[in-house]
């Protein structure tokens, strides 16, 4: 629902609107992050857990890097230079 609104936000070059929702994207993810406990007991006793959580973070920055290449592009780049991933358009 947040990136079906962004995307909503960006098609009516509402882009003061749209950052915001990048932000509130970002901070859903902070979240998620914060919620799972991600640490070197997870890592140690759920291995298979603590993969899927690092799965999902690394899709998250994925993200987060396309949502923000409109914005502050170069750092998006960087974002995606970091996890050697591609442009997504």
């Amino acid at each position: 629902a947040e990136l079906a609104q962004y995307v909503q936000l960006m098609e009516a070059v509402s882009l003061r609107a749209a950052l915001k929702q990048v932000m509130a994207i970002s901070s859903l993810g902070n979240h998620y992050l914060s919620e799972v406990g991600l640490d070197r007991r997870l890592l140690a006793e759920e291995p298979a857990r603590c993969a899927a959580i690092i799965n999902v973070a690394l899709n998250l920055v994925c993200l987060m890097a396309a949502l923000c290449d409109p914005f502050i592009p170069a750092t998006a780049e960087q974002m995606r230079d970091i996890l050697n991933a591609p442009v997504m358009m």
